[in-house]
């Protein structure tokens, strides 16, 4: 019933909440998100309501009504490469696109590579670089798609993302993508047969335009293609065992406080506790 939800019916369940709770309340995107902040934050004092893509509306609505302790998390996506990033009262945004990204470029990271891949074709991917290099070769692999995706928004193509094969146009071995491959590829199973041609060179413009790749990279698409390199080059794990779903919890379940205490989000996140002080966000040490 949840999934058919508008903003007005999100923001009344957080009311009906309130009327039994009177912590604060944490507004965010899906079940997955609360997966990772429900360990983050002090679960005898805050709980959670998903809204869907209506985090931002919820918010603001409530907002209106000056209904206090309640807080949005959301993705930031490409609102910073766009320019328009909401400044709405009780709204934040990731450091990055999304939280899939934050987890990547935290320590569970390694620790999820440790767990599922070779040591020896690790050694041989970073050499003397560390897994920086590795999530290097994650947001370059990604990156063209991130360029497509962010085409998509811009110029309304709608074009079709969901259950991508990555193996169609990522080399599992190299991690070199064909941009033009990727872009048939998508334009064809939207029938959007008149952009096949077009996008392969949007897409080169953007990346040639040099934008933030942690900004433009989505971590689903980042995600996937480590998979790619757990089955080959960086390990010999089987499809199911380095699926993007059990990626993605092992990445959640190894994101640590310490990992999160190191953001940017979390110092905005502490601010307004101290502007709040009635209502108590983290466990204190």
């Amino acid at each position: 019933m949840r999934e058919y939800l508008n903003a007005d019916g999100h923001a009344n369940t957080v009311r009906l909440l309130q009327d039994v709770f009177k912590g604060p309340i944490c507004v965010i995107e899906g079940d997955s998100d609360r997966k990772v902040y429900i360990r983050l934050f002090d679960r005898q004092q805050v709980r959670h309501v998903c809204a869907g893509p209506f985090v931002k509306a919820v918010v603001q609505r409530l907002n209106a009504t000056a209904t206090a302790g309640v807080f949005g998390i959301m993705d930031a996506d490409f609102c910073r490469l766009d320019g328009n990033c909401s400044s709405t009262d009780n709204l934040f945004l990731t450091d990055y696109h999304d939280l899939e990204v934050e987890l990547l470029f935290s320590g569970a990271f390694s620790k999820a590579l440790d767990e599922l891949g070779s040591e020896e074709k690790l050694k041989q991917a970073t050499g003397d670089k560390g897994v920086d290099a590795l999530r290097e070769v994650l947001l370059g692999a990604a990156a063209p798609l991130g360029a497509l995706r962010w085409l998509n928004k811009l110029n309304s193509y709608r074009l079709d993302f969901e259950k991508i094969d990555f193996s169609k146009f990522i080399d599992a071995t190299s991690l070199v993508g064909d941009t033009t491959r990727m872009c048939n590829l998508v334009c064809q199973r939207s029938e959007q047969y008149n952009l096949i041609q077009s996008t392969p060179t949007e897409v080169a413009i953007v990346l040639d335009g040099n934008p933030d790749q942690k900004q433009l990279c989505c971590g689903h698409d980042m995600v996937e293609v480590m998979g790619l390199t757990l089955r080959k080059c960086w390990g010999s794990k089987n499809a199911s065992d380095v699926s993007e779903e059990r990626l993605s919890q092992s990445l959640r379940l190894a994101y640590s406080k310490e990992d999160f205490t190191a953001t940017l989000l979390y110092q905005a996140l502490r601010n307004w506790q101290q502007a709040h002080p009635d209502y108590r966000l983290f466990v204190e040490e």
